[in-house]
């Protein structure tokens, strides 16, 4: 499948796709939307970035603790990320 295909297949799901080496691409009802999306993605990022270079642990989430990050703010969850 060539990108083009895979992020029109990404976005139909999901508001952002991000591609290794490639870039991101946001969708919003506005520009200002998209772009917010893509700022957010593009700082966490930068934030993960400096965390691993100043010698920092990754750290990461469990499902159980996602799920209840997102039924605290109301938010769906696309349960195939859960797989």
């Amino acid at each position: 499948m060539d990108l083009g295909r895979a992020t029109a297949d990404a976005i139909s799901r999901r508001n952002l796709a991000v591609w290794q080496f490639h870039g991101i691409c946001g969708c919003g009802r506005n520009l200002d939307e998209a772009f917010g999306r893509i700022d957010v993605a593009e700082k966490a990022a930068e934030i993960c970035l400096r965390v691993m270079a100043a010698g920092g642990v990754k750290q990461s989430l469990s499902d159980a603790q996602l799920r209840a990050i997102a039924a605290n703010f109301n938010c769906p969850l696309d349960e195939s990320l859960f797989e």
